[in-house]
């Protein structure tokens, strides 16, 4: 009695007869060229996958580099500019204090020579200051105010 077939054309089954440990049908081979074109494509998928994601991944770093460079210079250019506005500062509190001990120089120079005048021997009769200029006015007669 002859063994009947299914899903193997006659040839195919007799093949199998033949060699049953290393047989594949046409199908089955289809079959696998099949499945490794799938897997082929499911690797080039997560291929191309883990390629936009590194690529995403680069160009956020890169972005978050630029920010970074960006802040970094913004913070540089504040720290000149208080740097430059306490320059400016400490120049102005300098020139000040240089005005203001010019002036007083010139005022006690002012009253010595006032108060030189005053007790310089040369004067015979009572001297009294100004009271605008505070310069020596020598007193000969009228008004008792001066």
């Amino acid at each position: 009695m002859i063994a009947w077939h299914d899903e193997y054309t006659c040839d195919e089954y007799d093949s199998f007869l033949a060699d049953p440990l290393n047989f594949r049908s046409e199908a089955q081979i289809a079959s696998e060229a099949a499945e490794a074109r799938d897997r082929a494509m499911d690797d080039l998928q997560r291929q191309i996958e883990d390629s936009e994601r590194q690529f995403n991944y680069e160009i956020l770093a890169s972005r978050q580099r630029a920010d970074a460079r960006r802040l970094a210079e913004l913070a540089r250019i504040e720290r000149e500019r208080q740097e430059a506005l306490e320059r400016a500062w400490r120049e102005e509190a300098r020139r000040q204090a240089q005005e203001k001990r010019r002036v007083e120089a010139r005022k006690k120079a002012e009253e010595d020579a006032t108060q030189a005048a005053f007790t310089n021997r040369t004067f015979s009769n009572p001297v009294k200051p100004c009271p605008n200029c505070k310069r020596p006015i020598e007193k000969r007669g009228g008004w008792s105010s001066l």
